[in-house]
């Protein structure tokens, strides 16, 4: 039963992605950001009221600097994942977000930790699949654009990522709420900087019919927050990881079946060599942490 948990976190951040690409078609990825920032901030500030975690917020002043990072960071990737959706589709954006599982790899080998076989076989095998899904012409070298604001979009995700699990580890470690809450404070931030000077004084505007997906992005955002931490509270992450996989699948039916977008078969390959890859390459990081997990094991004994 508890597994439902995983399943219901990748339909919340599918739901998520597909409200924003609705939401793109008609509003300013500044808007739409911020929106759902500012609706975010509020429900987090009421749970977090109830759950009687609003003095956890204080440990900003010992990790002001990480924590500033991460809301940039987190507007970065927003930023870059709205552009992608304003010109390209859901699908292809559900599936080359998920090359946050390769640059995680990339950026642990830059760190100095060996690659086994299964995480080149993985990082080569995400390579091919994102050149499939860009559906690249290789004649004129034509492809969309819009996907290269994806790729950007994962990069950002997997280097917030590494700060987020450094404030975990930290000798003053951060809760999962009060990260979120930060996260998504700095980021609504920049998000009004860049909204303000975009629209020359005026915050933000929508139209009436972007209302409800937009409501429905900020209570999804919301949820991720809190399932994912949850999540990863009682699951080891390349579990949740693995399940989060399922998202692009979600993702890639509604937006097929509901907003008229069309996949061609060679990227339908390509989604399976990146989930492919990605699967080997968190099969071969559980590998490493319970080679890890049993040594420190023995070292106790």
């Amino acid at each position: 039963m508890k597994y439902f948990y995983l399943i219901i976190l990748s339909i919340i951040w599918g739901t998520y992605y597909i409200s924003n690409k609705i939401s793109v078609q008609t509003t300013s990825v500044f808007s739409v950001g911020l929106f759902i920032r500012i609706f975010t901030f509020f429900l987090l500030i009421i749970i977090m009221f109830f759950s009687k975690e609003l003095k956890n917020l204080k440990v900003i002043k010992y990790n002001y600097k990480k924590l500033f990072i991460i809301g940039f960071f987190g507007f970065l990737l927003d930023v870059f994942a709205f552009l992608g959706l304003t010109y390209s589709t859901a699908s292809n954006g559900a599936i080359l977000l998920k090359t946050d599982v390769l640059f995680a790899n990339v950026i642990s080998l830059i760190l100095g930790i060996t690659f086994g076989l299964f995480d080149w076989i993985g990082t080569l095998l995400m390579f091919g699949g994102i050149i499939f899904v860009l559906n690249i012409d290789v004649s004129n070298f034509n492809f969309n654009f819009g996907d290269i604001f994806f790729i950007l979009s994962g990069l950002f995700i997997s280097l917030n990522a590494f700060i987020i699990k450094s404030l975990q580890n930290s000798e003053n470690p951060v809760k999962g709420k009060t990260i979120a809450f930060y996260n998504n404070f700095f980021a609504m931030i920049f998000f009004m900087i860049f909204s303000f000077v975009q629209r020359g004084g005026e915050i933000f505007s929508f139209n009436r019919e972007s209302l409800f997906p937009l409501v429905i992005a900020g209570i999804c955002q919301t949820l991720v927050y809190l399932v994912y931490y949850f999540n990863i509270k009682i699951f080891p992450v390349w579990i949740v990881v693995v399940f989060l996989l399922f998202m692009p699948v979600f993702v890639t039916a509604v937006g097929v079946l509901f907003l008229n977008e069309k996949v061609v078969l060679i990227q339908y390959f390509g989604f399976l060599l990146i989930l492919s890859g990605a699967i080997s390459i968190i099969y071969s990081q559980n590998k490493k942490y319970i080679k890890i997990s049993k040594n420190c094991s023995i070292k106790k004994e």
